[in-house]
């Protein structure tokens, strides 16, 4: 079901990027295509937590895996219960690596578990009374990676991408600086999210700014269009009437 939804999702946000023209029929086949990519990415990844049985051809067998413990244990009626994380996907070995630099930089192993926290989503690292002063103090959701964050590196990663893109007149008139900015913006926050973790706030966001690249996108590069051929055409007037 959710293979579908996705396969459904890239037609129709396909779709909505080869029209030539904006209006209410694209603003509706990207909207409907955002919302089927961001059901199929949060069910696919319930699904994949809800998946917890071993199956009958493993049981009885030694395993040697290697990974982090990704949450605090804690004890329940059957034993010692903790998130255990597999290693082995670069994306967390790249995660392992940044949390690695910075506990070996910061010598206060109270601040590193935050600074891990706020860089790569590694919240596990926070001792619980630095949780319970967050929770107090009403700022527990700042040390958690949210949509904002990512909006933030989107902003900042667009803004950069427009400056160097206004630097060459012959990239601009290939994509417009506004458009390319947003999506250098949108594949830094997606690339973020994935390093943070790609919990639900970053995804969230993540859709939410493809939405509004690719709504942006189409109409902008009509009118790019359009006032590129009306430049050409002044020009070729303008050759003409020196020739004559």
């Amino acid at each position: 079901m959710y293979v579908t939804a996705a396969g459904v999702a890239a037609i129709l946000l396909g779709v909505a990027i080869r029209l030539r023209r904006g209006g209410r029929g694209i603003t509706l086949l990207a909207a409907v295509g955002a919302a089927l990519a961001g059901f199929a990415s949060t069910g696919w990844q319930a699904d994949a937590r809800l998946r917890d049985a071993l199956a009958a051809g493993l049981e009885g067998r030694d395993f040697v895996v290697s990974g982090i413990v990704a949450s605090l244990p804690q004890q329940g009626p059957s034993g010692l219960r903790f998130r255990f994380q597999l290693s082995g996907f670069p994306v967390e070995r790249l995660r392992q690596r940044i949390r690695d630099a910075i506990y070996a930089s910061v010598a206060d192993r109270r601040a590193a578990g935050v600074l891990a926290a706020l860089a790569v989503g590694g919240q596990s690292s926070i001792w619980r009374e630095d949780w319970d002063l967050f929770r107090n103090t009403g700022v527990a959701h700042l040390v958690a990676i949210s949509g904002l964050h990512t909006t933030v590196i989107a902003w900042f990663a667009g803004l950069g991408v427009g400056a160097l893109r206004r630097r060459s007149s012959r990239a601009m008139l290939a994509l417009p600086a506004p458009s390319a900015a947003r999506w250098g913006g949108l594949l830094a926050a997606a690339a973020y999210a994935l390093l943070a973790g790609w919990g639900v706030p970053s995804r969230r966001a993540v859709w939410m700014l493809t939405t509004v690249t690719v709504l942006r996108w189409r109409p902008q590069r009509s009118a790019h269009r359009r006032h590129r051929a009306r430049a050409g055409g002044a020009a070729r007037r303008r050759a003409r009437r020196g020739a004559a």
